[in-house]
C-alpha cells in the first residue's frame, strides 16, 4: 500500500465516524486551546513592554554603568578608575553588547548627557534639523516633564479616563515644545524631541490602577513593574555650542541588541554589592559598579516574565499529563470500537502492520484536526480576552509608560505552542502501538465471539 492510500484510508475513518471522530476532536481541542491561550497572551504582553520600553533605542537596550572606586584600597595601584571602565568595557563586549560613546556635559546647574542620534529611533531624531534658535534637543520622561511644567499630577481618587486625560495634557505640553528647567533654575531652553517610558499615576501594570480588580490579565500584568527613564540631551552642533567641551565621565555606556543579553550582562557578579555593604563602603575589590537601564526597566522585566512563564510550563505539564492520559485513552477507546472495521480490513488481505498503518495515520489525521481547531480556539480565545479588556490596557500603558492612548492587543507567538502540538502527535503515534495487541487476529476473535 503507498502512503496516499493509507491517508485515503485513514480520511475514510473520520467520515464514516463524523460523530465519534468530532467528539474526540473536541475534547483534544479544549485541553490545548487554554494553554494555547495563555501562551500567545504572556509572549503577546512581553513584546509589547519590552518593545514600549526599548522604543526610543530601535528594540534595544541601552545601559549605564557607573564605575566604583570606594572598594579600592587606597594603597592598590592597580585598583583606579581607569582600570575599572577597562574592565567594565571588556564585561561589556564579552556579553555581546557594544560600547557607545556618551558624552558629558556640564554647566554651572547640572550635568548632562548627550545620546548619539545614530542610537535612537527615526521618531525620537525626526525634528533634528527643525530645533529653534538657542534651543537643546532633550529626551525626557512624562513625570519630569510635568514637573517641569508644574502640570498637577493624576491623584488616585481620579477616574482612570481623568488620570489618561492629564498624561495626554503633559504630552501635548511638552512634545515639540521649547521648555525651560525651572525646578534647577536654569535658564536654558529644551526642545522636547519625545518622551521617555515612565510611570505617572503607577509603577506597575496591574489594571487595579484603573479600576479592572477582577480581570485575568492582572495574573500576569500585576508582576510587571515599569519603571522610569533618564533625561537625556541629543548630541548635536547646538549642544556643543551652548555647552563646549565635554568632560570626563565615570559612567560607561553601551547597547544590547535585546533585552536577555542586557539582563544576563547586568547579573554578572562584578555588578552586585549588598546594600548594606555599600552604606559602609565595603564592598569587594571586585565589584565595578551599577548597572541602571536608559529607558524604563526591562531588566527587572525579563525575570519578571521568566518567573511567569516557569510558573505556566508547570501548569502546562500538569495538565498535558492529564490530557495525554485522556487522549490515550481516548484514542484507544477508537481502536477497541472499530473490530468490525478491522475485520474488514484482514477480510480484504491487509496484514496486521498495515492495519496498524492505517490506524496511525487514522489518528494522526484526527491529532491534525484537533491541532487546528486548538489554535483557532486558542487565538480566538485570547483575542476575545483582549477585546474585553481593550479600554483598560490602553488606560493602563498610557499612565504606566507615559504614552498616547492606543488600541493594545497582547498576543504574541510564543514556540511553546509547537511542543504542546508534538504531543498531540506523539501521542497519536503512541496510542497504536500500546494497542498493537488490539490488530491480532486471535484477539479480534475473541471479541468477536
Amino acid at each position: 500500500m503507498s502512503p496516499f492510500d493509507y491517508l485515503r484510508l485513514g480520511t475514510a475513518n473520520i467520515l464514516g465516524h463524523k460523530k465519534r471522530c468530532f467528539t474526540v476532536i473536541i475534547i483534544i481541542s479544549a485541553i490545548i486551546s487554554v494553554l494555547t491561550a495563555g501562551a500567545l497572551v504572556i509572549q503577546g504582553t512581553e513584546n509589547q513592554v519590552l518593545a514600549t520600553n526599548n522604543r526610543l533605542s530601535n528594540g534595544k537596550v541601552l545601559l549605564q554603568t557607573t564605575a566604583d572606586t570606594s572598594s579600592c584600597p587606597e594603597d592598590d595601584q592597580g585598583c583606579n578608575l581607569d582600570t575599572k571602565i577597562a574592565d567594565i568595557k571588556t564585561t561589556i563586549v564579552q556579553s555581546g553588547g557594544e560600547v557607545i560613546d556618551v558624552p558629558n556635559y556640564q554647566d554651572q546647574f547640572t550635568n548632562y548627557f548627550a545620546l548619539p542620534p545614530s542610537i535612537l529611533s527615526s521618531s525620537a531624531t525626526a525634528k533634528l534639523d527643525q530645533l529653534p534658535p538657542d534651543t537643546l534637543p532633550l529626551l525626557l520622561s512624562p513625570y519630569t516633564a510635568a514637573t517641569w511644567l508644574q502640570i498637577p499630577l493624576p491623584l488616585s481618587e481620579q477616574s482612570p479616563t481623568q488620570k489618561v486625560s492629564i498624561v495626554e495634557k503633559i504630552r501635548t505640553a511638552a512634545l515639540y515644545h521649547t521648555i525651560t528647567n525651572q525646578p534647577s533654575h536654569s535658564t536654558r531652553k529644551f526642545f522636547v524631541l519625545d518622551l521617555s517610558p515612565s510611570g505617572i499615576s503607577t509603577s506597575g501594570l496591574n489594571l487595579s490602577a484603573v479600576r479592572q480588580d477582577s480581570s485575568p490579565f492582572n495574573i500576569i500584568l500585576s508582576n510587571i513593574p515599569t519603571g522610569n527613564s533618564q533625561t537625556f540631551l541629543i548630541d548635536s552642533p547646538a549642544v556643543r555650542e551652548q555647552l563646549g567641551e565635554p568632560v570626563a565621565s565615570t559612567s560607561v555606556w553601551a547597547l544590547f541588541p535585546n533585552s536577555t543579553s542586557a539582563y544576563d550582562y547586568s547579573q554578572n557578579s562584578a555588578f552586585h554589592c549588598e546594600d548594606f555593604a555599600k552604606i559602609r563602603n565595603k564592598c569587594p575589590k571586585k565589584f565595578l559598579g551599577e548597572v541602571t537601564p536608559a529607558f524604563g526597566d526591562p531588566l527587572t522585566a525579563v525575570p519578571a516574565f521568566r518567573g511567569i512563564r516557569t510558573v505556566y510550563t508547570v501548569i502546562c505539564i500538569i495538565l498535558m499529563i492529564i490530557g495525554t492520559i485522556t487522549i490515550i485513552s481516548t484514542f484507544s477507546r477508537l481502536i477497541a470500537g472499530d473490530s468490525k472495521t478491522i475485520s474488514l480490513y484482514y477480510a480484504t488481505g491487509a496484514s496486521k502492520s498495515q492495519i496498524f498503518l492505517i490506524y496511525s495515520t487514522y489518528l494522526l489525521c484526527i491529532s491534525f484536526l484537533a491541532s487546528l481547531c486548538a489554535l483557532i480556539i486558542g487565538t480566538i480565545l485570547a483575542l476575545i480576552l483582549n477585546l474585553c479588556n481593550t479600554t483598560a490596557l490602553s488606560q493602563i500603558f498610557t499612565l504606566a509608560f507615559g504614552i498616547a492612548p492606543q488600541t493594545i492587543i497582547l498576543i504574541g507567538w510564543d514556540s511553546a505552542i509547537i511542543y504542546l502540538i508534538a504531543t498531540i502527535f506523539v501521542t497519536s503515534i503512541l496510542t497504536p502501538i500500546l494497542n498493537f495487541h488490539q490488530f491480532s487476529p486471535k484477539k479480534l476473535a475473541q471479541k468477536l465471539k
